[in-house]
């Protein structure tokens, strides 16, 4: 979840479901995801519909954004972990310290990934923007990989695992994700 676009959500939430296997349920009318999953896969709302009750043990990940209303307190209710992708520049981080913030209402279970910064630098920019929050963190690197998994429909480990050079080239982000993935497993136990 974030508020504004553009920082990251719908491909990482990409990520996540290709590699755990997980469906989707996104607010997005336009949403790039129909290009990769069926219709069994990908929940549309539509402007005013709400989240539909899901059966107990339901994998499912939220790709939502603009402001909270019903349908997304609901989601952020029943969701183990919101993450909230995070972006450099001044705007992308007073919108998504405000998601934060709103987020907060609702939920604890708060995960902040820095998104696609390309230097240490920039990370440690986007890193001290959110210091007032003890939320625990964890970035993803900018990576060709992201824009492929939408072109291959596969996910970022399958790009990985190709052939040598994609293997050199995708390890990181992989090994990133899989860091993410590691604390929310351990987390919801």
């Amino acid at each position: 979840m974030n508020f504004k676009g553009g920082n990251g959500k719908t491909s990482l939430a990409l990520a996540l479901a290709l590699h755990l296997g997980f469906d989707v349920i996104t607010n997005d009318l336009l949403s790039p995801l129909e290009q990769v999953f069926n219709e069994d896969q990908l929940i549309k709302l539509e402007h005013k519909e709400q989240v539909p009750d899901l059966p107990d043990g339901c994998n499912v990940i939220f790709d939502f954004g603009g402001h909270i209303d019903k349908r997304v307190i609901k989601a952020l209710k029943i969701s183990q972990f919101v993450i909230i992708p995070v972006m450099s520049g001044s705007l992308n981080r007073e919108v998504s310290i405000e998601t934060i913030i709103e987020i907060s209402r609702f939920t604890k279970d708060i995960v902040l990934c820095p998104m696609s910064y390309r230097t240490s630098g920039e990370l440690k920019e986007i890193i001290e923007g959110l210091a007032d929050f003890s939320y625990p963190i964890f970035p993803i690197k900018h990576s060709k990989a992201v824009p492929k998994i939408f072109d291959e429909q596969c996910s970022l480990h399958s790009l990985r695992d190709a052939n040598g050079l994609s293997r050199y080239h995708y390890t990181p982000i992989c090994d990133q994700i899989d860091a993410l993935i590691h604390y929310l497993r351990e987390e919801s136990k």
